[in-house]
Formats: structure tokens, C-alpha cells, sequence
């Protein structure tokens, strides 16, 4: 399944928010363990090379240290896992509410799990 297929199932499904009625604890969690793991299957998918868009993230330079070993390959993008999960994720709540607020904020705190 490509990002954008995986993207389009979530904008054209209303994934599970359609069946939360009522905001508990519960729904919390759900808002948030849903946000966090689709950040990490996007930030997964960049750093495999399945997103054409996203590049590997930028590692600040280490300090030599006394082996002779130094990190290479393509660091995790977290970032960009964290706004394209914001930018469809987001998009389903629709309101100008308390109960959007309540499931914004579960979200971001989902995408900020690390």
C-alpha cells in the first residue's frame, strides 16, 4: 500500500472517528495511539524510500569519538512523519467546538510520541 492510497482510505473512510460519539478517556486514547502509530508507519515508509517526497532526516554532526565508527544510512524524518500525519489526520475534525479541540489536542499529542 503506497502513502497516498493509505491517505486517501483515511480522507474517504472517516476511519474510526465516524463512531465516537461521546468524548472519554477512551476516545482520547484512541485519537492519540491512532496518530502516533500513522506517524510512525509514515516516518517508517520515508525512511525505507516509499515516499518520493520525503527525504531522510538531518543528522547533526557527532563528535570523533575513539572508534572508527561512524553513523550512515537514512535517519528517521520524524518531522516529516509528524505534519503529513497533521495535514490529512487533522482534516477530518470539522468543527469549531470543544470536541474538536478535545480531539486536536489528543492528536498532536499522539504525533508527539516518541
Amino acid at each position: 500500500m503506497t502513502f497516498h492510497h493509505f491517505e486517501s482510505i483515511l480522507l474517504n473512510s472517516n476511519f474510526l472517528w465516524c463512531c465516537f460519539v461521546v468524548a472519554t478517556r477512551e476516545t482520547a486514547f484512541i485519537h492519540a495511539i491512532s496518530a502516533a502509530a500513522i506517524t510512525h508507519e509514515i516516518t517508517h515508509q520515508c525512511r525505507q524510500g516509499k515516499i518520493p517526497e520525503c527525504k531522510c532526516a538531518q543528522v547533526k554532526k557527532q563528535r570523533k569519538g575513539s572508534d572508527d565508527w561512524q553513523w550512515g544510512g537514512c535517519s528517521d524524518n520524524i518531522r516529516y512523519g509528524e505534519k503529513e500525519t497533521k495535514r490529512f489526520i487533522d482534516k477530518l475534525e470539522n468543527g469549531n467546538d470543544a470536541r474538536t479541540a478535545f480531539n486536536l489536542h489528543n492528536n498532536d499529542v499522539g504525533r508527539k510520541v516518541r
